[in-house]
């Protein structure tokens, strides 16, 4: 953890700040960002994940608010070249921003959401990838090496179900 990567040129406070506005449709200054590589090496192959945390003010009103955010950019170098033209994190994007809102428009019960956080943001790149960083909220990444429990592998089935019955909709 904790991996030196390369960080983009064009990941500044200006950028965020201009994803930040348009995601809260408010006027927003970042004060402070920090970013940094949080998964260990080898985790993903085809992007360098990082939590970008940031500190800002909405509308110049007293008090900062924080917030973190995963990003996930296409490596440089090797196959990356390749793992663009596959159009791997173009799909991930698709994903997230068509096609699970409208499973979501369609098997939703009172708008209720049962597929997904609303954790997709705005992408201030071609071919980046930016998420809420959950963890703030208490969620915790499961460990891929591990197995799930029974009650964890019924939940997972259960959304499986759900967006596989929403697709033939």
């Amino acid at each position: 953890m904790g991996e030196i990567i390369k960080i983009p040129d064009w990941l500044t406070k200006e950028t965020i700040g201009g994803l930040l506005k348009e995601k809260l449709k408010s006027d927003v200054t970042v004060c402070d960002m920090t970013v940094k590589c949080d998964i260990p090496k080898g985790s993903n192959n085809v992007c360098d994940v990082v939590r970008v945390s940031v500190t800002y003010l909405v509308d110049n009103k007293p008090g900062y608010t924080t917030t973190s955010l995963i990003m996930k950019i296409p490596k440089t170098g090797g196959m990356s070249e390749y793992i663009l033209k596959l159009g791997v994190i173009k799909q991930e994007q698709d994903m997230f921003r068509l096609v699970i809102p409208r499973l979501v428009a369609i098997s939703s019960d009172a708008g209720e959401n049962h597929f997904t956080c609303d954790s997709y943001w705005p992408s201030p790149a071609f071919n980046v990838v930016v998420l809420e960083d959950l963890s703030a909220r208490g969620f915790v990444m499961a460990n891929r090496q591990a197995l799930l429990n029974y009650e964890e592998a019924v939940l997972v089935l259960k959304t499986v179900a759900r967006f596989h019955a929403a697709s033939y909709k």
